[in-house]
């Protein structure tokens, strides 16, 4: 069971680690707004979808381990949680497991604000660009290049030569 208690704490680790990362690319992605280019966002998404895959990886891996040690503990393996092992085990494993598993919920709790807090700020900037746009459409004369749902519209240029 120490060969399993030392590979869950391992995955726990690693997970508390992609967490920092991901949290830290939040951050950079809130304070590029209006600074960083297209390209440098699209490279911050990239990195993001990244840290998410290795994390969904180290949580399926966690499972797996958690349910192969449902022999060593007194429930079912569907009912057998991290909490319960923790609480289960001598103090020994109880306190490191514990304290990556408070620091990795700290981390879900951070990340989920942050991510709302983007998503609004980047729908915020959407708007802003789709007002401009339709201010300068109807500026020129024309309609719309893109509908609502970002659908193209066919739409004939109506800039005169003196307005060029």
């Amino acid at each position: 069971m120490n060969a399993q208690l030392e590979e869950l704490l391992s995955i726990l680790q690693q997970e508390v680690e992609h967490h920092e990362k991901l949290l830290q690319l939040l951050q950079e992605e809130a304070e590029g707004f209006g600074i960083l280019s297209a390209s440098e966002m699209l490279r911050l998404q990239s990195r993001k979808l990244q840290q998410t895959r290795l994390i969904a990886k180290l949580e399926t891996r966690r499972i797996a381990v958690v349910e192969e040690m449902s022999g060593d503990f007194e429930e079912a393996s569907e009912s057998l949680s991290l909490s319960s092992i923790i609480r289960q085990v001598s103090q020994e494993w109880a306190t490191p497991l514990q304290a990556c598993f408070n620091r990795l919920k700290e981390l879900i709790a951070e990340i989920r604000d942050a991510a709302e807090i983007n998503g609004e700020q980047s729908a915020s900037r959407l708007k802003s660009i789709q007002t401009s746009l339709h201010f300068f459409s109807k500026l020129q004369g024309s309609q719309q290049l893109y509908s609502g749902n970002g659908q193209l519209h066919s739409a004939d240029s109506k800039i005169t030569r003196a307005s060029v």
